[in-house]
């Protein structure tokens, strides 16, 4: 039998988990100003991008959305041969 603590204890973890994962991909990112030609920020121009210092970063979504894709997945095939196997078994 499932109980609520258990149940809000998983959605605890992963939620942390998720955060923790996270991580790297928005720390990546900031508001990014254009410059006028006396080199100060035009506020007007803010915009929401990869920061330049982390330009060493620019593909590290698109090569980690596949990677969770498929660990999700592997989670959902391993979920489904316990069902058959406590059904068979």
């Amino acid at each position: 039998m499932s109980s609520l603590s258990r149940a809000v204890k998983t959605i605890v973890v992963v939620w942390v988990v998720a955060g923790g994962c996270s991580i790297p991909i928005w720390i990546q990112f900031g508001v990014i100003y254009q410059l006028d030609a006396d080199g100060r920020a035009i506020s007007e121009s803010a915009l929401c991008s990869i920061r330049p210092d982390m330009a060493h970063l620019q593909h590290f979504f698109p090569a980690s959305s596949p990677c969770g894709l498929l660990l999700h997945m592997q989670r959902g095939l391993f979920v489904s041969m316990c069902v058959c196997d406590l059904q068979n078994g």
